[in-house]
């Protein structure tokens, strides 16, 4: 039997949920893996070609009985398995992050226990697509890490590094505050403690000293040189590859462009994610 649904956005459930699990599976770089996230909890991601060629239906069709989604989500409840189907002709790895983040927010956020979500109306689905909108901006960025971003965060250079796009970055911004108020220090805490190196690992480009720049200092401990760069040591070549794309979405599409951006700490990590196997 299904429950009744909530009137308004369980604001606080989803952005504790999702910083919950960041912590729970121990992501220590951003933005998430959904692959491996996916792994972690039970779900199967499945093209949307391959669901096709399985079912011999035509992937637009599928793709209008599905509101023209992004993803969506098939729950089987006697099995209990969940399929996550993406659309893997989507040719935006923000885009397809954030669908598939979204879909993590229905299953998460248990949606299916109230019923079928094809058949809410209007008022109700909108309940629920917020609920799961909060969860995936959350996951792509925890309010604990947002707060360590130096200078504006409103610049949308920050939104490319969390792979986020222009639109989501803005949202993310503007509701840091809110959803800020949501998570506890403890929380707050084991995150920052887990994103360490992630946040504040570099490495000088004059003397090639490792370091962590807790103080924003910008400025090499060792040789006093500025200009530094992210540390190539914080993760391994296939963390990279997992990093710059999900299955369609190619290295290519990520923003900002190789030598259009001039922030040194940038232009050194988008070549580090874009670096080949």
């Amino acid at each position: 039997m299904s429950r009744p649904l909530p009137e308004e956005a369980r604001r606080a459930e989803a952005v504790c949920m999702a910083c919950r699990i960041l912590r729970s599976n121990q992501v220590r770089l951003l933005p998430a893996d959904p692959v491996s996230l996916a792994r972690e909890m039970g779900f199967d991601l499945m093209p949307l070609r391959e669901l096709s060629s399985l079912s011999r239906e035509d992937p637009d069709a599928l793709v209008r009985l599905t509101r023209g989604s992004d993803a969506f989500t098939f729950f089987f409840t006697r099995t209990l398995r969940v399929v996550i189907v993406y659309d893997d002709q989507v040719r935006s790895a923000e885009r397809i992050r954030f669908s598939l983040f979204h879909e993590f927010g229905h299953i998460l956020m248990n949606h299916f226990e109230f019923g079928d979500l094809t058949r809410m109306s209007d008022a109700q689905s909108r309940v629920l697509e917020r609920e799961a909108d909060i969860f995936a901006r959350n996951l792509f960025c925890p309010p604990p890490v947002f707060d360590q971003i130096r200078g504006n965060p409103a610049n949308p250079k920050w939104g490319a590094l969390f792979c986020m796009s222009r639109s989501a970055w803005q949202t993310r911004v503007q509701t840091a505050e809110e959803d800020r108020r949501y998570v506890s220090r403890e929380l707050a805490e084991e995150l920052l403690a887990q994103f360490h190196d992630y946040l504040f690992g570099r490495r000088c480009a004059d003397c090639g000293a490792v370091f962590t720049d807790e103080a924003h200092t910008g400025r090499c401990p060792s040789c006093g040189r500025r200009f530094l760069i992210w540390n190539p040591e914080m993760e391994s070549a296939d963390r990279a590859a997992a990093r710059r794309h999900v299955a369609g979405a190619a290295a290519e599409d990520l923003a900002p462009r190789l030598g259009e951006e001039t922030d040194p700490d940038l232009t050194a990590y988008w070549k580090l994610l874009r670096r080949e196997r």
